[in-house]
């Protein structure tokens, strides 16, 4: 009953969970020692955060149609498109900027969603526009996401769509 295939693991020592990637006091996440043997630890970096979903659509978009896979892409005779990224393993006073970009580099929106209160499991941002009369314009839309952690970028997605 998840939405989507994922592990937890738990470790403790006496009594205490630790990060397995961290476990000395007070050590911040991928800092220092780590309890993973070299070759897995090599295999297994420390992940900030990570796109689980990105891609296109006609209209907003909701948590439960993005899991089900329901969502409509638009075509060039399409009234709006919207540009979509559900993440994971976000962090309190992270920034998110997705924008929508037309074919010739033309920005047809962008948002900057308020720095995150708290931690979020996971968190859907989208953005987009309506088309002219004519419809969109054939040729390639780039969608891009990029999460700013403390003034550094750690996680980005660039994603397109042909019409």
């Amino acid at each position: 009953n998840t939405e989507y295939p994922h592990l937890h693991l738990t470790v403790r020592h006496k009594g205490a969970t630790i990060d397995p990637f961290a476990p000395g006091p007070g050590q911040a996440c991928n800092v220092g020692t780590t309890l993973w043997a070299s070759a897995t630890a090599q295999r297994l970096p420390y992940q900030t955060g990570a796109v689980l979903n990105s891609g296109f659509a006609t209209g907003p978009v909701t948590p439960e149609a993005v899991e089900a896979g329901a969502i409509p892409r638009p075509v060039i005779g399409s009234r709006t498109m919207v540009a979509y990224v559900r993440a994971i393993g976000l962090r309190k006073g992270d920034l998110q900027t997705l924008s929508l970009t037309a074919p010739g580099g033309r920005v047809i929106a962008q948002s900057q969603a308020p720095a995150l209160a708290t931690d979020k499991a996971q968190y859907l941002l989208y953005v987009g526009g309506k088309a002219s009369c004519s419809g969109w314009v054939p040729g390639t839309y780039q969608g891009s996401y990029v999460v700013t952690r403390a003034g550094i970028p750690v996680l980005r997605r660039q994603f397109q769509l042909t019409l």
